[in-house]
Order: structure tokens, then C-alpha cells, then sequence
């Protein structure tokens, strides 16, 4: 079986998945520490906001799958489909 040649949409992957793997794993490690909670100051509210730790895993994962699911084929591609399909 001949394998498929890599894209240059790899590294952008790449990427996704990595920072995402880091994001749920502070996210979860917070959280098993017993930290339920963030606390950190809001400029834009001007006073002190708390978000749940969980949002970071959620982040993460969310991450990660954007990492994994393919893409649609490159902008060229897309616009030679679009000629085609108004010219008929």
C-alpha cells in the first residue's frame, strides 16, 4: 500500500494538537490538585473574575480535534470546483 505524501498542513496540525495536549493537561492537573477554580483580574470588567479549570481540558480537547479532523481541499482546488460549476 503506497502511503499518501504529507501536506503542508501538517505542521499547522501539528501545532493544534500539541498546544491543545498542553492545555488539558494543566487543565487536569489543576484540577486533580483541587483547583476548581481560576481567579484573575479582568481589565475589561475591572474587577476580579474566576473561570472553571475545566475550560482549559474543554479548550484542549477541542484543540485536539481540530488538529485531527480533516480539512477541506486547498483554496485552489475549491475555486477551480466553483468555475467549473458556474459555467454550465
Amino acid at each position: 500500500m503506497k502511503r499518501k505524501p504529507l501536506t503542508r498542513q501538517w505542521p499547522l496540525r501539528l501545532t493544534f494538537v500539541s498546544l491543545g495536549a498542553g492545555a488539558a493537561a494543566l487543565g487536569l492537573a489543576a484540577w486533580r490538585a483541587g483547583y476548581l477554580w481560576e481567579i484573575h483580574y479582568s481589565a475589561n470588567l475591572g474587577r476580579v473574575v474566576m473561570g472553571p479549570t475545566l475550560g482549559w481540558v474543554m479548550l484542549g480537547v477541542f484543540f485536539i480535534i481540530l488538529g485531527i479532523i480533516p480539512w477541506p481541499k486547498d483554496r485552489r482546488s475549491r475555486k477551480e470546483d466553483y468555475k467549473w460549476k458556474t459555467h454550465l
